[in-house]
């Protein structure tokens, strides 16, 4: 599942699309034109679906899996609407919203001139990869190493980088699990054959 805003002709806000997998395929399965991106509209779609599929086979939608961006209010649709589905955040959006981050900081100079603050970001931007388990004790490492507080000490902005990783994707709204890859085939790792 994924949504664009920039193709979205007025008066819409978003253009959400949902592709699913049939025998190795990736097809589309809805183009939705929507007005906001409230939780009550994403329920609406994915009932509209859920309707839709129930009278063409006769049986529910019920997807293993959904791999989706970290918004909020389309998980807790998901999660709603498909309680028994697993959803799993698109690796390529968990990476794009750290490095949002990293510029709104002001830290791209700093990535782009010295490498060990490079090296430090794609750390982080790697976590990842590591088995869920151990996520949470390498990011306290990682933040602890004598490296890094001397990095902290000369980029302040690093501090509030590890921060926001941290409130939310290693003890805040988006769990681990949701956008940790480690046990993902190669090709549910994103969602950018929707884009």
């Amino acid at each position: 599942m994924d949504a664009t805003f920039r193709t979205a002709p007025r008066p819409y806000e978003q253009v959400f699309t949902i592709l699913g997998q049939y025998y190795g395929r990736v097809l589309p399965l809805a183009i939705v034109l929507m007005t906001n991106r409230a939780i009550g509209h994403y329920r609406q779609v994915l009932q509209v679906i859920q309707c839709k599929i129930r009278h063409a086979t006769g049986s529910e939608w019920e997807p293993e899996a959904i791999v989706c961006d970290f918004e909020q209010a389309l998980i807790t649709a998901i999660q709603t609407e498909l309680p028994n589905t697993r959803i799993e955040g698109c690796y390529f959006h968990f990476n794009q919203s750290l490095w949002r981050h990293v510029k709104d900081l002001g830290l791209t100079r700093a990535y782009r001139n010295h490498e060990r603050v490079k090296k430090l970001i794609r750390k982080v931007m790697s976590i990842g990869f590591l088995p869920t388990a151990i996520v949470r004790n390498n990011f306290a490492l990682l933040r602890t190493e004598n490296r890094t507080r001397r990095l902290f000490r000369r980029y302040p902005s690093l501090v509030e980088f590890f921060n926001y990783v941290f409130n939310n994707y290693i003890n805040g709204n988006f769990p681990v699990t949701l956008w940790n890859v480690y046990d993902r085939d190669m090709d549910c790792r994103t969602n950018n054959n929707a884009e």
